[in-house]
């Protein structure tokens, strides 16, 4: 039987280290929260990781909870285990958190031309500044 960390192990050289990482934070925190419960992590009914989504909602913004629900489902996926989130509830769930908390993440500036020359100028003659102007 392949244990949570022998699974980690064996996505080591497919995935990032911070992937990873990554992965098991979120792993981790989903089965800290079935084990408060008494639920079995990989045998979860859809209402059930849905209350989890919305304990989540009380406390953390919705890019971290997609970004949790993500990880959690390719986890699902890579061992062959019920994947809760594509059920019904569990989408509708992440949507209703979406439109109650979301707030669309502000575009950065784009670097123009006119932009990068006003960098330029205002870099060092010492050796960082040159390399800050070759960058």
């Amino acid at each position: 039987m392949l244990t949570i960390e022998n699974f980690f192990y064996s996505l080591e050289g497919a995935y990032a280290p911070n992937t990873i990482r990554s992965y098991r934070s979120d792993y981790m925190h989903y089965a800290n929260w079935c084990h408060k419960y008494q639920y079995d992590p990989f045998n979860i009914n859809e209402d059930k990781f849905a209350d989890y989504i919305l304990q989540m909602g009380e406390s953390l913004t919705i890019a971290t909870i997609q970004r949790r629900v993500a990880s959690l489902s390719s986890i699902f996926i890579l061992t062959k285990s019920t994947n809760p989130i594509k059920e019904p509830v569990a989408i509708l769930t992440i949507k209703k958190l979406r439109r109650k908390f979301g707030k669309p993440q502000k575009q950065a500036i784009p670097l123009t031309y006119d932009i990068l020359i006003k960098l330029k100028k205002v870099c060092s003659d010492d050796i960082v500044g040159l390399r800050n102007r070759l960058l």
